[in-house]
């Protein structure tokens, strides 16, 4: 993969630096996607696979992070397992902590997640169960919001980042600044972030306050540990409505 580095941005953030670039990508040769969800990375971190607990009878986790620190040229190669309808489009990346966190397409693709793995968490929707209240731990530059957001109207999402330089990241190079202008309190309502370790938010979070939560949260590579402990499950469960869907990436 031939790719032109267009533009780079560095940040302090409390995972270390944070790397913003942008990327012109390739399209002479038309790819099949055929190994999306096990070669990207999520939201404030990396990891290998989109799963989903069925029940909150039954939430679990199970830890899966990367092997190691990614370097750019990784992050690169990664962006062969992007959505190939939009291949050949500029991708802006972020990159922190030692791993390739998120993507983001520019112009009128902005909204649509660059990683097909994203659209796994669309799962949740099949359920027998209106899923209208979310929860997602782990903004980073909010890849899944934005696709739920412009995707479905009966749904709104409460976004939890315990890193206020990841936030004001995603607001100047993710278009997070325009999507909380459309969903957030300017808009309708249905987007609202809060600074905060997902940990303590689980801990004092309503009971039954949201019919599915997503946990994208990791330390660089790896996911965080203290969101996979009996206690913090035992939390989400709580904050589960009956029946309630618990997503793990």
């Amino acid at each position: 993969m031939d790719d032109e580095l267009l533009e780079e941005f560095s940040y302090p953030t409390m995972f270390g630096e944070a790397q913003v670039f942008t990327l012109e990508t390739d399209d002479e040769d038309e790819r099949e996607c055929e190994d999306t969800d096990a070669k990207c990375h999520g939201e404030s971190g990396g990891a290998d696979d989109a799963g989903a607990e069925s029940g909150a009878d039954d939430a679990g986790a199970e830890s899966g992070g990367a092997d190691g620190a990614e370097t750019e040229n990784d992050a690169s190669e990664r962006l062969e397992s992007a959505d190939t309808d939009q291949h050949g489009k500029p991708i802006r990346v972020l990159y922190v902590g030692g791993g390739f966190q998120s993507a983001s397409y520019l112009g009128d693709a902005r909204f649509e997640p660059v990683f097909e793995y994203y659209r796994a968490f669309d799962h949740m929707f099949e359920s027998a169960r209106p899923i209208n209240q979310v929860l997602m731990i782990g903004a980073g530059a909010y890849s899944y919001p934005k696709h739920l957001l412009t995707s479905r109207n009966d749904t709104s999402i409460d976004v939890v980042e315990i890193d206020p330089a990841i936030v004001e990241i995603a607001r100047k190079h993710f278009y997070v600044d325009e999507l909380e202008q459309r969903y957030g309190e300017a808009g309708d309502g249905r987007l609202r972030t809060i600074v905060e370790d997902g940990v303590t938010f689980l801990a004092h979070a309503q009971s039954a306050a949201y019919d599915a939560i997503i946990n994208d949260s990791f330390d660089g590579t790896n996911p965080t540990g203290l969101l996979l402990t009996p206690e913090s499950i035992r939390q989400a469960k709580r904050c589960l409505t009956p029946g309630g869907l618990y997503l793990l990436n």
